[in-house]
């Protein structure tokens, strides 16, 4: 459980990383661009969604093994 734990945080910041980094970049690019949450989220959903997705796949393998282990 540990290992999952690990793996989970050090996945989430990666992509964190990745997406701050992302738009961080596209802000010095464009110099008319402003920094709006919103305009984050829609430039970063690629990421967004891969940090979901894993989540998603995360929680199934845990309740998979919560099952296995109960019955």
């Amino acid at each position: 459980m540990l290992i999952v734990a690990a793996v989970v945080i050090l996945f989430s910041s990666a992509i964190i990383w990745a997406m701050v980094r992302d738009y961080r970049l596209y802000l010095q690019n464009f110099d008319q661009a402003k920094y709006s949450f919103t305009h984050f989220i829609k430039r970063e959903q690629y990421y967004v969604c891969l940090l979901l997705f894993f989540f998603f796949l995360v929680g199934i393998e845990l309740c998979m093994q919560a099952m296995l282990a109960g019955g």
